[in-house]
């Protein structure tokens, strides 16, 4: 039996692309979904980041180090839910 109690559900992706359409300056004809680059379409600003970093601290009770702002974790949805698991796997 697989240990699924780390894995991100389709609801918490949602979560998050809601959180970042509320925020976000999303151009009227783009559709943003779980694997749309946030940092090559220019959706995410310094302070919009500060926000999602605030949002996914207090969302999914979770660290978020300095040094793990990268592209590699933030750049997609996915990416960030990826390393929302990272995270929790770490601290269990």
């Amino acid at each position: 039996m697989t240990d699924r109690r780390h894995d991100i559900p389709s609801n918490e992706v949602d979560k998050i692309l809601g959180f970042i359409t509320d925020v976000a300056d999303l151009p009227d004809d783009m559709e943003l979904n779980a694997d749309t680059s946030l940092f090559n379409n220019h959706l995410l600003d310094s302070m919009n980041l500060v926000a999602l970093i605030a949002f996914l601290e207090e969302a999914f009770g979770i660290r978020v180090k300095p040094m793990d702002i990268t592209i590699r974790n933030f750049d997609t949805v996915n990416l960030i839910s990826a390393y929302i698991k990272r995270q929790k796997m770490d601290n269990a």
